[in-house]
């Protein structure tokens, strides 16, 4: 899927997402399967595809903003194996699986965690 928009993820998943776990306001968080990839700046990614592929990873995404960086899915084995795998590849900076949560608005008159805002007109008590 390279060239793709982020907004273009794959709805298939290589294993089961597994169990929620929840952010601290409840909200439920969980893995999509996928993982970033950043090697050591200067280095293209577009460069290590053949070693991602033939540890059985999927390439999913090269960013045209970060050429250091490539998404991938794995085809199989835990996300603890797929990781390790990663890290053992020349030029690997960080390895982080991706998690998607549930995306919470607030209205124009509340500010952070639901208090209310003085420039919105809306008063709450001075402290």
């Amino acid at each position: 899927m390279a060239g793709t928009g982020e907004a273009a993820l794959s709805s298939h998943s290589s294993r089961p997402a597994g169990r929620a776990k929840r952010t601290a306001g409840d909200a439920p968080v969980g893995p999509t399967g996928r993982l970033h990839v950043r090697f050591v700046e200067g280095t293209r990614a577009e460069n290590a595809t053949a070693a991602l592929r033939a540890l059985g990873f999927v390439i999913e995404r090269l960013p045209a903003h970060a050429p250091h960086t490539v998404w991938v899915r794995p085809r199989g084995g835990t996300e603890a194996a797929d990781v390790g795998a990663i890290r053992s590849l020349r030029g690997v900076v960080k390895v982080e699986p991706e998690t998607l949560g549930v995306r919470a608005a607030r209205t124009p008159k509340e500010g952070p965690k639901g208090k209310s805002n003085e420039k919105t007109g809306n008063k709450r008590p001075r402290r």
